[in-house]
């Protein structure tokens, strides 16, 4: 997988989390699961950006394939949340997207699901840190 395709993966997550969060910031009710999610969407953001600057700063060190499936499976995930979230083209329906529409049981899904994805990135991240380190030792000597 290439460089490019990671940081079109990336990019596209990130626009995907920037949206859901103005939906949730918008959007009335459910304060404890909206609370929950929202904090957990920006702790996605976080590892996005360090795997950005990592790819952009071309220090990958290990192949990209698993981190491309994790990076499609979140952005799926907040695709998912964004439709949920955003208004309807019609008045009623947009008035109706204003409040809160997951259940608990839902927002437990889509919180576990998000922290699965950002876990395995940052498992990468943490990977391809000890990669670099080592080569970087090895050349050194």
């Amino acid at each position: 997988m290439d460089p490019l395709s990671i940081s079109i993966g990336i990019l596209t997550a990130l626009q995907l989390s920037s949206d859901v969060l103005m939906y949730l910031i918008a959007v009335k009710g459910a304060s404890k699961g909206r609370k929950r999610l929202h904090e957990q969407i920006l702790a996605c953001q976080f590892v996005l950006l360090q795997i950005q600057d990592q790819v952009h700063d071309g220090n990958e060190a290990q192949p990209l394939e698993g981190r491309y499936t994790s990076l499609h499976r979140l952005a799926a995930a907040l695709e998912g949340i964004k439709a949920k979230l955003e208004p309807k083209k019609r008045l009623d329906e947009a008035l109706s997207a204003l409040t809160w529409s997951f259940t608990e049981k839902e927002v437990e899904k889509l919180i576990s699901l998000i922290q699965q994805e950002v876990s395995l990135l940052n498992l990468e991240l943490a990977a391809d840190c000890r990669y670099s380190c080592l080569l970087h030792s090895v050349n050194s000597l």
